[in-house]
């Protein structure tokens, strides 16, 4: 599954593709391991939480600038990695930073076919470097139980 996310919209809610892929495998019961396969994104589902705008769009963003602020000298973007990398080579320790506090994989469980998930929670893609990368990679690897 490839999850194409938006440049301005730095977020996919992957609950209902993962559910489809459940189904479509007639995985009744089992476990459930997601995983994404870059620096700079990560999944949560720590905070599966609402999918709610203001959380998604603001809050966490909000929270992530506070705990990491742009601007920083950090060392991922010094000027002579940079110049090493080409010109081609962002400037995005503070997206590398942004994934380290999530998780880059995430084991669930499937009850009846679909996510066993509480009411408000939502497994959702955080893409912090989207404007560098169109498209990322995420496996999913389900344990059917028997």
């Amino acid at each position: 599954m490839t999850a194409k996310a938006n440049p301005k919209i730095k977020y996919l809610d992957l609950t209902r593709e993962v559910n489809r892929i459940i189904d479509r495998h007639g995985i009744k019961e089992g476990i459930l391991n997601v995983q994404i396969k870059h620096t700079t994104a990560a999944l949560s589902w720590l905070m599966v939480q609402e999918n709610e705008m203001g959380l998604i769009e603001y809050d966490i963003p909000r929270f992530l600038g506070q705990l990491i602020p742009k601007g920083q000298p950090f060392m991922h973007d010094r000027e002579e990695r940079m110049l090493a990398l080409g010109e081609n080579e962002p400037r995005n320790a503070v997206s590398h930073l942004f994934a380290s506090v999530f998780p880059a994989s995430v084991t669930l469980n499937v009850h009846n076919y679909k996510l066993d998930c509480g009411t408000y929670q939502s497994l959702i893609l955080f893409d912090f470097d989207s404007e560098h990368h169109p498209g990322r990679q995420v496996s999913v690897v389900i344990e059917r139980r028997m």
